[in-house]
């Protein structure tokens, strides 16, 4: 690590939303260059839905303020579980990244601007799968100037898998690396 490079983990960060179960975020800022590198322990997202696909969101991070060019990155989750009795045994679903939370069972525009929608690998045996994984979209640049953007990690369940009403979680463990340029506040 260069000499003004600074490492950052977890409280000290401020880009890490409070009380999230299972993250565990570690920064290292290097001049305007931030590689964030993501732990996911069985981290929760809660997904509900009154009919049709359950769909919900856990915001994972939130870049500095100013203007973002994300350069690069991935996830991998090998383990992806529910904790509840409404997805069905064999249920799949999708999950993205975004700067934006899904409020609909959907994914799309501003929840896939950071990973594109990917599937939940089938068959899920006793209510356990994964995901192969997915590297980040092109690169883009946001622009955080006033408010900051946030990253979401958003889901949905097929519609045949859930259960009308409920309310479920599903949990995510895995890993995940961010890499992006910060332009200032300008």
């Amino acid at each position: 690590m260069s000499q003004n490079a600074k490492n950052l983990i977890g409280s000290d960060l401020p880009g890490i939303p409070a009380g999230v179960p299972g993250l565990t975020i570690k920064e290292v800022i290097a001049g305007g260059i931030h590689t964030v590198y993501f732990d996911f322990n069985r981290m929760p997202v809660t997904v509900a839905n009154t009919s049709g696909a359950s769909f919900g969101s856990q915001k994972l991070y939130t870049y500095k303020e100013g203007r973002i060019y994300n350069m690069g990155g991935f996830t991998k989750f090998p383990i992806i579980s529910w904790a509840g009795e409404d997805i069905a045994v064999g249920g799949s679903g999708d999950y993205s990244l975004g700067t934006t939370a899904t409020a609909d069972a959907t994914l799309s525009t501003t929840d896939v601007d950071v990973q594109a929608s990917t599937a939940m690998l089938d068959p899920f045996v006793d209510g356990v799968g994964s995901s192969a994984g997915a590297v980040f979209a092109a690169p883009a640049a946001f622009d955080g100037t006033g408010t900051a953007k946030e990253i979401h990690l958003n889901v949905i369940i097929d519609d045949a898998d859930v259960a009308d009403g409920a309310s479920d979680i599903v949990l995510f463990s895995g890993s995940g690396k961010l890499v992006y340029a910060h332009f200032g506040d300008i």
